[in-house]
């Protein structure tokens, strides 16, 4: 939603806007800017672990960092430390400094372990380190070592530990001896948890850390119910040890996931499903975040044919990043070449509906977006028509913009950028932002296809425009 002119009410007020989880969106939108950062994480330089710091990274530098094998965490892209961008589908930061800083200086370890067991992405051995013992290298008093291994430290068919393959004594343990334990996980992992399964695809790791954790059929059930299919259920997509906090629907923190009984946990022994599951990230969202899975790298580039959910929400990250980099910046910001305006009104220049547009037509498209005039939400895509000599349309596209008319009760109306459409589903996924909402209102969401069909929404095409080979 968005106005040039300064608002008529000093504090917007919100509307419903009748989506099935009862997003309330912002009444007013405005042009805002924002420019692009780069947060650095240097962990290694040659045999030196330094501590952890956070900057701009330049183009040189990377460069730098890539030919000299120094690892780094990107938070806007792709680096060799982490492929994800440490960030999950909300903007909620998967790894501390302290804990990236670990998995650094842990990384030689996990990966001699991975690639003498069969070759699978060292990622895993990290993100079961870090969920069973928080990447510490000590044997607790229970016996069962850096990375409890539970089954493997007891006698079959007892619970009681065997002598011979207990990790004792409790306390820290030496680099030898964190090797040896690392090299009995990653073999349990490629011929028990792993077996049969391919480890370098995203179904086979989800299923390989299902399997970790027990399989257990309440985490099926709970999957189906959530609309996954049988295949994607014993997966583990309804487990929250794999999957927890991947997405809204699978968020305990968040409403209505927090409270309607939809995502629970087993956190008792030999007991059912309790609700909300607890806090923490999944162990699938884990390995994302440390780049081990290709498919959501966010670097920054369109998805031929559109998007899927987990894709635009890294997508969208990108651009939220920047936005709470700027959130204290009271003066127009240009980012990727695009000069977005500050609006005071909206009480910050990033969370901006038109600017988003704005933004996404200046830099993935060959139009200038720098040339016109924004206007209001409900006005982009009528603008953008007389601009590019293209046709208003009424059916959503995978990277058109759309446009809103009541959206909100301002009458300003709202805009954004279709990430995806799934017709066979009934779903379309936006990206936004608004004016009048906070940062966290930025991001991708997953919406009804019919209610994007109903006569308020308008879309331009950007197909013949777009830059490369989408």
């Amino acid at each position: 939603m968005g106005r040039v002119l300064p608002p008529l009410f000093p504090h917007p007020r919100k509307t419903r806007w009748g989506s099935p989880s009862g997003v309330t969106r912002p009444v007013l939108c405005y042009n805002h800017s924002m420019r692009r950062f780069l947060a650095g994480f240097i962990s290694v330089v040659t045999a030196l672990i330094l501590p952890v710091s956070t900057y701009a990274i330049s183009e040189s530098q990377l460069n730098f960092y890539a030919q000299n094998n120094i690892l780094f965490y990107d938070p806007s892209g792709c680096g060799n430390m982490a492929g994800g961008n440490n960030y999950n589908y909300d903007g909620s930061q998967v790894f501390s400094s302290a804990e990236l800083e670990a998995i650094s200086a842990n990384q030689p370890f996990y990966e001699n372990a991975a690639n003498s067991h069969g070759g699978f992405p060292w990622q895993i051995l990290a993100v079961l380190h870090g969920r069973e013992h928080s990447f510490q290298r000590s044997n607790p008093e229970n016996g069962q070592g850096a990375y409890q291994l539970y089954s493997y430290t007891r006698i079959p068919g007892t619970k009681e530990l065997d002598p011979e393959k207990a990790f004792l004594p409790a306390g820290p343990i030496s680099d030898e001896e964190f090797q040896r334990q690392t090299d009995i996980l990653a073999g349990l992992v490629n011929d028990s948890y792993g077996e049969g399964l391919d480890l370098n695809t995203d179904d086979g790791i989800k299923k390989m850390f299902f399997r970790y954790n027990g399989a257990a059929k309440a985490y099926i059930d709970q999957a189906l119910a959530l609309g996954f299919s049988q295949s994607e259920a014993e997966n583990g997509e309804g487990s929250p040890y794999v999957m927890n906090r991947f997405d809204e629907k699978r968020d305990p923190t968040v409403e209505p996931t927090k409270s309607n009984g939809t995502w629970g946990q087993i956190k008792r022994d030999n007991e059912g499903i309790e609700y909300p599951a607890n806090n923490g990230f999944g162990a699938f969202l884990m390995y994302v975040a440390l780049g081990g899975s290709s498919g959501y790298c966010a670097d920054g580039a369109l998805v031929s044919g559109g998007m899927n959910l987990v894709q635009a929400q890294e997508f969208m990250a990108y651009y939220k990043n920047a936005a709470m980099e700027n959130q204290y910046s009271h003066s127009n910001v240009v980012l990727d070449g695009v000069t977005l305006t500050y609006h005071d009104s909206c009480g910050s220049a990033l969370t901006n509906c038109v600017a988003l547009s704005k933004w996404f037509v200046g830099k993935y498209t060959s139009g200038d977006a720098n040339k016109w005039s924004w206007p209001n939400g409900k006005d982009v895509t009528r603008t953008l028509s007389n601009y590019l000599q293209v046709d208003v349309m009424n059916t959503p596209r995978a990277y058109a913009i759309f446009s809103c008319t009541a959206c909100s009760s301002s009458g300003y109306g709202h805009t954004g950028v279709v990430l995806g459409v799934d017709e066979a589903n009934d779903k379309i996924i936006i990206g936004e932002a608004g004016c009048g909402s906070s940062i966290d209102y930025i991001g991708a969401k997953e919406r009804s296809l019919t209610e994007f069909m109903n006569g308020d929404y308008t879309y331009v095409y950007l197909d013949s425009i777009l830059k490369g080979d989408i």
